[in-house]
C-alpha cells in the first residue's frame, strides 16, 4: 500500500519556499531593476529555494521524487532576469541526472516548454496586470502538471495518482501565495515612485509656470525693440546679422517657456470619448511620414483594426507625436521607426521601436523626470508631459533599451 507524506514532509517543502520570499520582501530594499541581474538577492533567494526543496525530496517509491522545485523556477522566469532563469533551470537539471536519474527526461520535457512558452511572453509579462500574469503562468504550469501524470501512466505508477493531486494542488496553492507577495510588493514600489513623480511634477511645474510668465513679459518688450531696431536704415549689415541672431534665439526661447507652460497648465478641457486607437495611430503615421522621410527614416507600421479605449483625442495625438519625434531623432538617420499596436487581455499595447543610439539603464530610469533629457538642447519637458497624458488615461508607459541598439517604448492602455 502506497504510503502519502507526512504533514511535516509537506510543511518543510511549503517552509523553505515561503519564509526566504517573506524574508526577503520584509528585509531587502532592492530595487526592481536589480532584481533581474544574476547578481542579486532576488537570484540568491531562489537558489536557496531550489537547492532547499530539492535536497529533501518527498520519496513515493524507489527513483520517484516530488519537491516543489516548479515554483523558484516560475518566479525566475517571470520575475527574474534571463541569466538568472537559465541558470537555475541547467542547475535543476544537472541534479536530477547525476543525482535522481529518473526524473532527468520528464524534467528536460517540462523546463523546456516553461522556459519556451515564458521567454516568448517575457517581454509582454512586464506590462500585465497580476490577474493577466497569474493566467499565463497558471496555464503553463498545469500544462506540466498534465506531463506528470501522463509520464505517471506510462511508467505504469498508477498507484502514485492521488498523491500526485494532493501535490499538484499543495504546489499550485505555494505558487499563488509567493508570486501574490512578490506581485504586491512590485505594485507597492511602482506606486511609491508614480506619487513621488507626481509630487515633484507638480511643484517643479508651479514653478516653472510663475518664473516662466515673469520671463515671458521683459521678453515680449526686448523682441518687440529688437525687431523695430531691425528696420532701421541706418544698419551696418553686422548689425542686421546680430539682430537676427538675437531674434532666433529669443524664438527659440520662447518655445521653451511654451513647453514650459504647457507642462504646468491644467488637465485640458477636452472631454474623454471613445477613442478611436486605429484611425488616430494611422492619421499620426501619415503626419509623421514627411517627417520621417526628411531624415531618411522608415515607418514600419502594423496597426490592425478595432482598437478602441476612453481618452482625449488631441493629448492622445500629442502624446504618440512627442515619442515618435523623440525616436526619429535618436536615430540620426537612416533608420527604421517600427509602430505596432496589439491586445493582449484587457489592454491595448502599443510599441515605438527605434534603431537609435539607445540608452543605458541609468537613462532610462530617468525618463519622465521633469527637465531630464538625453539631447543636447533638450529641455526635458516632451517625455513629461507625455507620461502625464498616459498616466491621466489610467495608462502606463515600460521601456526596454540597450546602448547603441535602439529603444523600445510600449504604452499600455485599458480597452474598451
Amino acid at each position: 500500500m502506497l504510503a502519502f507524506p507526512t504533514i511535516e514532509q509537506l510543511s518543510y517543502h511549503l517552509l523553505v519556499i515561503i519564509l526566504p520570499i517573506v524574508w526577503y520582501l520584509l528585509v531587502s530594499k532592492e530595487e526592481i531593476s536589480q532584481r533581474k541581474k544574476l547578481i542579486s538577492n532576488f537570484s540568491f533567494i531562489l537558489f536557496m529555494m531550489l537547492v532547499f526543496t530539492m535536497v529533501h525530496p518527498i520519496e513515493m517509491e524507489e527513483g520517484f521524487f516530488y519537491d516543489l522545485k516548479v515554483v523558484p523556477i516560475l518566479l525566475a522566469f517571470v520575475y527574474g532576469g534571463l541569466r538568472t532563469s537559465i541558470l537555475l533551470t541547467m542547475i535543476l537539471i544537472g541534479y536530477k541526472f547525476f543525482m535522481i536519474g529518473n526524473g532527468f527526461y520528464i524534467n528536460i520535457v517540462n523546463y523546456s516548454i516553461v522556459g519556451a512558452i515564458i521567454l516568448i511572453l517575457k517581454n509582454k509579462l512586464v506590462a500585465l496586470t497580476f490577474r493577466e500574469k497569474w493566467k499565463i503562468i497558471i496555464g503553463v504550469y498545469w500544462l506540466c502538471a498534465f506531463t506528470r501524470v501522463i509520464y505517471i501512466c506510462i511508467t505504469d505508477q498508477l498507484t502514485q495518482l492521488p498523491f500526485v493531486l494532493v501535490y499538484t494542488f499543495t504546489t499550485w496553492g505555494a505558487l499563488f501565495i509567493v508570486i501574490s507577495m512578490v506581485q504586491y510588493n512590485e505594485e507597492k514600489i511602482l506606486n511609491q515612485k508614480k506619487i513621488q513623480m507626481a509630487e515633484r511634477l507638480n511643484a517643479v511645474s508651479q514653478l516653472a509656470a510663475s518664473v516662466a510668465h515673469e520671463v515671458r513679459n521683459p521678453m515680449t518688450s526686448v523682441k518687440g525693440f529688437l525687431q523695430l531696431i531691425r528696420v532701421d536704415s541706418n544698419l551696418s549689415e553686422k548689425q542686421r546679422k546680430y539682430i537676427e541672431i538675437s531674434l532666433g534665439e529669443l524664438a527659440r526661447t520662447e518655445m521653451i517657456i511654451s513647453d514650459y507652460l504647457s507642462m504646468a497648465k491644467p488637465v485640458s478641457k477636452e472631454e474623454e470619448n471613445h477613442l478611436d486607437i486605429t484611425a488616430e495611430l494611422r492619421g499620426i503615421i501619415e503626419i509623421m511620414t514627411s517627417y520621417t522621410n526628411n531624415h531618411n527614416i522608415i515607418i514600419d507600421a502594423v496597426i490592425p483594426n478595432n482598437l478602441y479605449c476612453k481618452g482625449k483625442r488631441n493629448e492622445f495625438k500629442q502624446a504618440m507625436i512627442n515619442m515618435m519625434k523623440n525616436s526619429v531623432e535618436a536615430m540620426n538617420g537612416n533608420g527604421v521607426l517600427t509602430v505596432r499596436a496589439y491586445t493582449l487581455g484587457e489592454k491595448i499595447y502599443i510599441e515605438i521601436e527605434d534603431n537609435g543610439i539607445g540608452m543605458t539603464s541609468k537613462q532610462v530610469k530617468q525618463l519622465g523626470t521633469p527637465y531630464y533629457s538625453t539631447k543636447d538642447k533638450g529641455t526635458g519637458i516632451g517625455l513629461t508631459l507625455v507620461y502625464r497624458i498616459i498616466r491621466d488615461m489610467k495608462g502606463e508607459i515600460s521601456v526596454v533599451s540597450k546602448k547603441g541598439h535602439g529603444t523600445t517604448f510600449r504604452i499600455a492602455l485599458i480597452k474598451l
